[in-house]
Parts: structure tokens; sequence; C-alpha cells
């Protein structure tokens, strides 16, 4: 998710944005794509329909989860559709 779009979101949710100079438009669009999230602990979750909680990655976090979830000691190396299976588990 672009920052922009995760910032926005976050603010909304946490009660902190302002759409005073917003279109009515523009609030009814972060309205509706705010229903699918939530906050815990000042990170974004992505809520799937069997009521899991996805952490919300940013552009700029891909690579590091990559190497966590591939190169990391602790990963084990499973191929690429583990290793997407992994990730997918856990991220959005």
């Amino acid at each position: 998710m672009d920052r922009n779009e995760y910032k926005n979101i976050l603010k909304f949710l946490q009660g902190k944005l302002d759409v005073s100079h917003w279109n009515q438009d523009d609030i009814t669009e972060i309205e509706k794509m705010a229903k699918e999230f939530e906050v815990q602990n000042g990170y974004l979750y992505k809520k799937k329909k069997d009521r899991k909680l996805l952490q919300v990655i940013q552009e700029d976090e891909v690579d590091t989860i990559l190497f966590m979830m591939h190169n990391h000691p602790t990963a084990a190396h499973m191929g690429i559709d583990a290793t997407y299976g992994k990730i997918k588990e856990r991220y959005y």
C-alpha cells in the first residue's frame, strides 16, 4: 500500500484525519475503505472474512519482509510458493 493511502486510512480510523477540505466523494471513499481495516498498537491491519487480521505493509517495507521471510536464518528457504504463502498469511 502506498504511504499516503496508509497514512490517510490510519489517521481516519484514529479520528485524526482532517477532512474539512475534502469533497464529499473523497470522504465517502475513505469511509468505505476504512471499513476493511483496523488499528492495533498504532499499526494498520486488513480484516479478512475469516476475522483474521493481516498487517498492512507499505511499499518501503517489502524488501525487509522478503528478507525476513526468505533469507533470515529462521526463514528456512522453503521455495518461492511456500515463502509467498507464508507472507500472504501474515501481511497485506
